[in-house]
C-alpha cells in the first residue's frame, strides 16, 4: 500500500519575499538594526510574562510603552 499525496506545503514566507523583492520594497537592514529590534521584541515578551504574573497597572503600563515603541519601529519598516 503506497502513500498518497494529501496536500501541498507552500512556503508563503519565500513567496512573500519574492513578491516584495519584485516590487522593490525590500531593503537590507544592518545587523545592528536587527539586533536592536530583536532585543525590543525580547523585552516585550519579558514584560508580557511580568504583566501576566503580577496583573498590576504598572506592569500593563510598561507593556503599553513597549508596544508603542515597537509599533513605531514596525510602521517605519513597512511602507504604506
Amino acid at each position: 500500500m503506497g502513500l498518497q499525496q494529501r496536500g501541498v506545503i507552500v512556503d508563503f514566507d519565500s513567496r512573500r519575499r519574492a513578491v516584495l523583492a519584485q516590487r522593490g520594497l525590500m531593503h537590507c537592514v544592518e545587523t545592528k538594526d536587527d539586533r536592536e529590534v530583536n532585543t525590543a521584541w525580547d523585552d516585550l515578551m519579558k514584560l508580557v510574562i511580568q504583566a501576566w504574573s503580577w496583573r498590576d497597572p504598572e506592569s500593563l503600563d510598561a507593556l503599553e510603552t513597549a508596544m508603542v515603541v515597537l509599533r513605531k519601529r514596525i510602521e517605519d519598516d513597512w511602507p504604506s
